[in-house]
């Protein structure tokens, strides 16, 4: 029955229904940076069980208190439980990935001891074992609601949740959900600072204190009613409007954040390729590659041309500036011909050691594109005179740059592009284990 105190409830409802949309989009773009980090598939699983439970908790409040009571006890008793276990393998899994990703990071800084400990954790990498252990947790967390009387629970539903047993096994079940957030909480601390480059450790923390904070409001309701005359928490549906929040808490932090993060980025989906030359630390290709992104940056380049014009020769900086707006164009043959005269020509505009040593090469090519009548240059018509331009950056000056005031957000972004390949990396390696 639909009265004022059922509002809260209602308002509740019509959140949750539009949590499946969330859902999808975060499945459908399970791909892109700021999603595939968190494990995407499997963080799913959960939130689809927390945002069943926030729709059905709100229905049976405000429609179905003449239904049966078992339908509220499987909602409590065994779902959220289910829910809240499959979340917590997978925050142990994050940190598993975390540690090893850092690991193949920053290996000066791995010791014997925890070398050891992650062998011994990567099995939580198996599907395997996740299920058996999770199985295990999961039995143990229900087994103490598994004695209530079935009879009970077919009373209506008003009438079940107020019977004794219904209510020792909520205090149960507050007991349980309070052990679980702490090693949430645990488990949070050991999100590798180094590779959590989109706020996972935020994220799992603040589930803790949005968990902890609805367990304290549920107890601080049931308190009211024990010891009180008021029928405010029980005509508003307090305890169930708390813990059906506790459950938005979750999908909100984990599925609709992401979401709204991904929309405001402005990043495209990103699958970097598994190359060897990415993987080593140092490596000349890496630091071209991380440079190129960087570089492609307006505000990142301004801050390099700042440093360059108290130091070296900006010309190189410029070349390949001009090289980026080259690509971004139409790239027909006359464009490349105007590139060309403004970087590579003798005592052109933007003359450089590179532009000088490849002017040869590259108007033998121009001839031949000219002689061909085409419109347009080939695709990588420029690309070795762009490999030459970083390779020159990169051993001329970006050493100093990183060194310099002006690079503290060059070393930020080197960071983050290497945390997320060696990411990319063990990310490959579970995927393989998910899909043999």
């Amino acid at each position: 029955m639909v009265t004022v105190g059922s509002i809260p409830m209602l308002l509740e409802l019509a959140t949750s229904i539009f949590f499946p949309f969330f859902i999808i989009v975060y499945l459908r773009n399970a791909r892109h940076a700021c999603i595939k980090y968190r494990l995407p598939r499997r963080t799913a699983v959960p939130m689809v069980l927390l945002t069943f439970y926030s729709i059905c908790t709100p229905v049976i409040t405000v429609f179905g208190q003449s239904w049966p009571g078992i339908g509220s006890y499987f909602l409590h008793f065994i779902l959220i439980p289910f829910a809240l276990v499959l979340f917590l393998v997978t925050e142990a899994m994050i940190v598993v990935l975390f540690q090893i990703t850092e690991l193949l990071m920053l290996p000066q800084t791995s010791t014997p001891r925890k070398v050891r400990r992650l062998t011994f954790y990567r099995w939580m990498l198996h599907p395997p074992v996740q299920l058996v252990l999770s199985m295990i947790v999961i039995m143990v967390l229900i087994s103490p609601f598994l004695s209530i009387d079935i009879n009970s629970l077919m009373l209506p539903d008003a009438t079940a949740i107020n019977i004794p047993e219904f209510e020792h096994a909520v205090d149960v079940l507050s007991i349980e959900i309070a052990l679980l957030l702490l090693i949430i909480l645990w488990l949070s601390w050991y999100i590798s600072h180094v590779v959590d480059n989109f706020g996972l450790r935020h994220s799992y923390q603040q589930s803790f204190r949005g968990l902890l904070l609805v367990l304290i409001l549920v107890a601080l309701m049931r308190l009211v009613a024990l010891y009180t005359n008021s029928t405010i928490p029980e005509d508003l549906h307090l305890p169930r409007f708390f813990s059906t929040l506790g459950a938005q808490f979750l999908v909100y932090f984990h599925i609709y954040l992401p979401v709204r993060s991904m929309q405001t980025s402005g990043q495209l989906i990103t699958r970097r390729p598994r190359s060897s030359s990415r993987v080593h630390p140092n490596n000349l290709e890496e630091q071209k590659a991380i440079l190129e992104k960087f570089l492609s940056q307006d505000h990142f380049f301004k801050s390099f041309l700042t440093f360059a014009r108290h130091e070296y020769s900006i010309e190189p900086l410029l070349a390949f500036k001009a090289l980026l707006q080259y690509n971004a164009g139409d790239r027909t043959v006359d464009d490349a011909i105007q590139l060309t005269q403004l970087c590579m020509v003798p005592h052109c505009e933007l003359e450089s050691e590179v532009g000088k040593k490849l002017w040869p090469i590259y108007n033998d090519k121009l001839n031949a594109s000219r002689n061909s009548k085409a419109y347009k240059a080939p695709i990588n018509f420029f690309h070795t005179f762009q490999q030459a331009l970083l390779t020159w950056i990169v051993k001329e000056m970006l050493s100093n740059y990183a060194q310099h005031p002006l690079g503290v957000e060059y070393a930020a972004f080197a960071r983050k592009e290497k945390s997320m390949d060696r990411l990319d990396i063990v990310l490959a390696c579970v995927e393989d284990v998910d899909d043999s």
